[in-house]
């Protein structure tokens, strides 16, 4: 069955420096703004409204850390957010077996990372992302598991195209008001859709446990993220985030974003 996926590209605050983990998202706000808005049912609205909190990280698979390696758009969308949908069209709930067909980052990557890379360090588009998965599918983490590479075989892009989606969607245009943003994201996760999001990351990220505190003292560079809950009395109202960091990162690699930090 091919499935769709509903991008949000979030430009906030969320440095890189040595020693640090690494990001990999690339900004481009043209094409992410050709991207096809998703529709929105008005009667909805209400559902919305009177839901305070929602969650999918039962279907994820288990928290893995992208290492050295500029991929994250990868892990957020192949690893995270592809895998989620599969476990819940399939209502996965055994983490053994949600590893087991889990899908592979770097084979994402690879096809959507720039021109010219070199040892998975360039970084990679969203868009370009999802209109892989679109176009070739994406195979299992089991069957694709390095943490970089430089070329695909036949073999393995065969195996990819058996798990295509049917399409992608961006949620809200960037000029959009805050409030309206964050209603479209909560509507795409009461409907048990994850969402990928791109965020420029702060220094306080890095070190957060639980909530993210900006700091505001500037950001260098982009991270991709996959939202997979929210709940509307967590922090005065929070949605949960997914990382590629690793269990020791945040609240065992996941943490709460506060709506008012979403842009």
């Amino acid at each position: 069955m091919r499935t769709l996926i509903f991008i949000a590209l979030l430009v906030g605050f969320v440095a890189i420096g040595q020693d640090k983990p690494r990001t990999g998202l690339l900004f481009d706000d043209e094409a992410y703004m050709k991207t096809p808005i998703k529709a929105q049912n008005v009667a909805f609205q209400d559902v919305v409204t009177e839901t305070t909190n929602a969650s999918i990280k039962q279907f994820a698979p288990t928290i893995k850390n992208q290492g050295g390696y500029g991929t994250c758009v990868g892990w957020a969308s192949a690893y995270y957010g592809r895998t989620i949908i599969e476990s819940r069209l399939n209502n996965e709930l055994d983490t053994v077996e949600i590893n087991k067909n889990a899908f592979s980052p770097v084979f994402t990557y690879l096809n959507a990372n720039v021109e010219g890379d070199y040892n998975c360090q360039g970084g990679a588009f969203i868009g370009k992302a999802m209109e892989t998965m679109v176009n070739k599918g994406v195979p299992y983490y089991k069957d694709f598991n390095v943490m970089c590479e430089t070329e695909i075989s036949n073999d393995l892009l065969k195996l990819a195209e058996e798990h295509k989606i049917k399409d992608f969607a961006r949620l809200f245009g960037s000029d959009e008001p805050a409030e309206e943003k964050v209603d479209n994201v909560k509507r795409s996760l009461i409907n048990g859709n994850p969402v990928v999001i791109g965020f420029k990351v702060e220094e306080s990220f890095y070190s957060a446990k639980t909530v993210f505190e900006p700091d505001n003292l500037g950001s260098d560079g982009g991270h991709a993220m996959c939202v997979v809950g929210f709940d509307d009395d967590k922090y005065g109202g929070s949605f949960e985030v997914i990382n590629s960091w690793g269990p020791s990162w945040g609240n065992n690699g996941y943490m709460w974003i506060r709506y008012r930090d979403f842009p």
